[in-house]
């Protein structure tokens, strides 16, 4: 039975919680609701944030929510900050040796204990279960958390004439008995300690164990929450700074640390960083580093944090018959204030048509174009746009540089652009004032100018 009954009422409730923020949100998240339902995540919760109820509580209470979505998810739980302050307080020394702690037996107890409480910690919060709704409307749906001994481990061994006792490596991960029970709906957490065939507990790096687990269940995602993400401008739920991203191939100050395998730190590279990558390039499509809002990550079109990917997240590339409609949403608003001349629905498409138009794409929206018209060895820049939401981010720069790339293949010695309005961007990346375009000499044949626009026209000479 629906009931109208006082839905003034009702609205006002909805108006007050800010209901068309919320509609908007919600229509931006529906795709990737669909996309990440069935998906499995392996989520980073290093030993800093354990440490942080506040902050910790707002995690759980989302990892609650992404599995009601039909999210996978397995949680790697740090404890090496817990096992500091527990051994300081007990008066208890341990030595740090490029990244990795020497785990006596004292320390390994310690590491126990760190790791058993963080499990129990999360456990507890995530029996809130998902928000009820007033009046108690719906069920506490409640995610069932379970642990075991799914990661086998070595002993570390001597290295460098310094023996690690009880810190080990990862070996592998028990991925079958992971996936029964992400199939049977469960939350699984994993914490650094591993076990060996001899039956001993050994001290892992909570990174090494969470890029071990997302490579080997071939794990869609690794975020992980890090109170300090690369190139992120401290991003929190609040604020409205643009994500940053890069491809595993264009992270290349820290690829190189990845060939050997997880041995990263001894080279002091950000353990978060050289995880992301090294999980990207042995098959994990993505991974994220974030300082907070882990919602506004995977349900935003932008995000919060930055992410690394092994797939082309943002690309520019030679733009296709589909995309004319895309780039005349860029461009017609400039049309309208005289930035760009304007161009009919038809001379669009058969510019695209003709390969002359470049897109900028971001995770499947084009988000810049421009055109790039061949005259032999000369070349025409024009309608270069960035839409707004995307600018003063270096992807004009970005458009630009691979047109120039582009031009060159192509043979093309010099390229010259038309403009009224953008002079100063472009005379600031070596385009020269040669005047007013209309009749000017140094246009190539074929070449016409609009009547009454007063274009002037600067022109730039490749170097190869």
């Amino acid at each position: 039975m629906v009931s109208w009954e006082d839905s003034a009422a009702q609205q006002k409730r909805v108006s007050q919680v800010g209901g068309e923020r919320f509609v908007d949100f919600f229509r931006t998240a529906a795709p990737y609701i669909v996309n990440h339902s069935g998906g499995t995540f392996v989520i980073v919760i290093p030993g800093g944030v354990m440490r942080q109820r506040d902050v910790l509580e707002g995690i759980v209470t989302d990892v609650a929510l992404l599995q009601s979505l039909g999210v996978r998810l397995v949680l790697v739980l740090g404890s090496n900050e817990q096992v500091d302050a527990i051994s300081k307080a007990r008066g208890v020394s341990s030595a740090v040796v490029n990244g990795y702690r020497v785990t006596d037996p004292e320390t390994l107890e310690i590491a126990m204990e760190a790791a058993g409480r963080n499990c129990v910690l999360v456990q507890a919060l995530l029996s809130r279960g998902v928000n009820v709704a007033p009046g108690g409307m719906f069920a506490r749906a409640m995610p069932t958390a379970v642990s075991g001994n799914f990661i086998q481990a070595k002993r570390r061994g001597v290295v460098d004439g310094v023996d690690f006792l009880y810190t080990g490596d990862v070996v592998s991960v028990d991925v079958d008995a992971v996936r029964v029970r992400l199939d049977q709906g469960d939350v699984v957490l994993l914490s650094s300690l591993g076990f060996n065939a001899a039956g001993e507990v050994l001290n892992c790096q909570c990174y090494d164990v969470a890029v071990s687990c997302a490579i080997d269940l071939g794990a869609d995602k690794l975020p992980a929450r890090s109170l300090a993400a690369p190139d992120a401008s401290s991003s929190s739920s609040s604020s409205s700074s643009s994500s940053s991203s890069f491809s595993s191939s264009s992270a290349r100050p820290w690829t190189r640390l990845t060939e050997r395998g997880l041995q990263w730190r001894v080279e002091g590279c950000p353990q978060e960083v050289c995880a992301a990558v090294f999980s990207c390039k042995a098959g994990v499509r993505r991974a994220h580093l974030l300082d907070g809002a882990l919602l506004l990550e995977l349900y935003t079109f932008d995000g919060v944090g930055a992410m690394i990917s092994r797939d082309r997240y943002e690309e520019t590339r030679v733009a296709k018959p589909g995309d004319w409609i895309e780039i005349k949403s860029i461009l017609e608003p400039l049309a309208k204030d005289g930035t760009t001349v304007a161009m009919s629905d038809d001379a669009l498409v058969d510019e695209v048509s003709a390969g002359a138009f470049h897109v900028m794409e971001r995770d499947g929206k084009i988000i810049g174009c421009a055109a790039l018209r061949r005259y032999v060895v000369i070349a025409e820049v024009a309608s270069f746009a960035v839409r707004p939401g995307y600018r003063n981010e270096g992807r004009g720069d970005k458009l630009l540089e691979y047109l120039e790339r582009v031009a060159r293949d192509a043979g093309v010695e010099k390229m010259f652009l038309l403009t009224t309005r953008t002079a100063d961007w472009f005379t600031q990346r070596g385009f020269l004032h040669a005047g007013v375009a209309k009749d000017s000499p140094l246009l190539p044949p074929g070449k016409v100018t609009q009547e009454g626009r007063n274009s002037q026209l600067y022109i730039r000479t490749l170097v190869r």
